[in-house]
């Protein structure tokens, strides 16, 4: 568990290659020899990673289930206080070209998506259908994890960035070429 917990940490603050054994038995305070009792290989150790983000995304969707009344404050209220997973999250899209990390990161969006979108559309009524707005929030969400800042991140901020990208993003939602492109 000590192994995971401190793999989880790394991988979320330095990325697939700021992971290495020498680190993380220090950071573990565990002997480096012991990670292969526990892992085959870094990959191996890697893939567990992954499946123990998987649940934190379900854990994470079951709380946006119970506590998400209103877009805007609620949902960066509640990304504010999961932030290692956030930081586990932006990894898998800053190295999305590993296909194992994409498939995460685009199902854990998915799953999210019939919780989130109907309070987006509810916030800002939108009067356009479901999968505009799914494809919109792609963008918005793709977005807002490339220009997120950690040392900033708390609610003001979160708002403030979701704020600035929506604006952009519904003004393109309302130009001629977006418009007839929907049609």
């Amino acid at each position: 568990q000590k192994w995971l917990e401190t793999a989880y940490t790394l991988f979320a603050e330095h990325g697939p290659n700021g992971l290495n054994v020498k680190l993380l038995a220090e950071k573990a305070g565990l002997p480096r020899t012991n990670f292969y009792y526990y892992f085959v290989d870094k990959d191996d150790l890697i893939d567990q990673l992954l499946y123990i983000h998987s649940q934190i995304v379900n854990d994470f969707n079951d709380i946006l289930k119970a506590d998400l009344k209103v877009f805007i404050p609620d949902l960066y209220i509640i990304c504010a206080q999961h932030q290692e997973g956030i930081k586990f999250h932006r990894q898998l899209f800053l190295n999305r070209s590993d296909p194992r990390f994409n498939l995460v990161y685009i199902n854990a969006i998915k799953s999210g998506n019939p919780i989130i979108i109907p309070k987006l559309i509810e916030y800002y009524k939108l009067n356009v259908p479901y999968h505009v707005v799914e494809s919109l929030w792609v963008t918005v969400t793709d977005t807002w994890y490339s220009r997120l800042d950690f040392d900033q991140f708390n609610v003001p901020y979160l708002l403030g960035l979701t704020e600035e990208i929506m604006k952009t993003i519904l003004d393109f939602a309302r130009s001629k070429l977006f418009v007839d492109s929907v049609k």
